[in-house]
């Protein structure tokens, strides 16, 4: 009976120690801009409904993103946040659509351009960049704070507002 009951107790700190190996959430506002024509990036650190304007066509680079992640994972999902609208002309809303890339190598290539399409609601909405240079493999050194950037493009429908650029990364 004592060994059927260890053998089950045993079963059980199994399933225990498996239940806790949950995913972790690293998430990181971006520390710079540059390389801009939007006006006032740093306003587009955090989501306080203060934002960095772009006139179409404006381009921009963010970056210094600080993960705190640990030296080693495998398969992250990366997810950049952004927090936009158009703004508002009189009584007038159109619709505003927004290119926002990632680089891994400190800005030298960007991935593929993800399109968003804003209003005049303030809406953040998530775009997944893990897959976007081939086999969605990413290294701690690719997303360190001197190589990950994000780059968002005012492309169409006036005025930009942008108010948070987060990234977030799921091991």
């Amino acid at each position: 009976m004592k060994k059927i009951t260890l053998l089950l107790l045993g079963i059980a700190g199994i399933g225990l120690v498996v239940g806790i190996a949950k995913a972790a959430t690293y998430q990181s506002d971006p520390g710079a801009c540059g390389a801009t024509t939007w006006l006032n990036c740093s306003n587009a650190f955090l989501s306080d409904d203060v934002w960095a304007e772009g006139v179409a066509p404006a381009t921009g680079i963010w970056k210094n993103y600080d993960f705190g992640l640990p030296a080693s994972f495998s398969t992250p999902t990366v997810e950049v946040g952004v927090e936009a609208h158009q703004k508002k002309v009189g009584a007038r809303c159109t619709t505003i659509n927004m290119n926002i890339a990632v680089s891994r190598n400190g800005g030298q290539s960007f991935g593929p351009n993800h399109q968003l399409s804003f209003n005049c609601s303030d809406t953040l909405t998530w775009v997944d960049v893990t897959s976007d240079f081939g086999s969605g493999s990413w290294t701690f050194s690719q997303l360190s704070s001197n190589s990950f950037q994000v780059r968002a493009d005012c492309v169409l429908g006036g005025t930009c507002e942008l108010d948070w650029l987060p990234v977030r990364v799921t091991i």
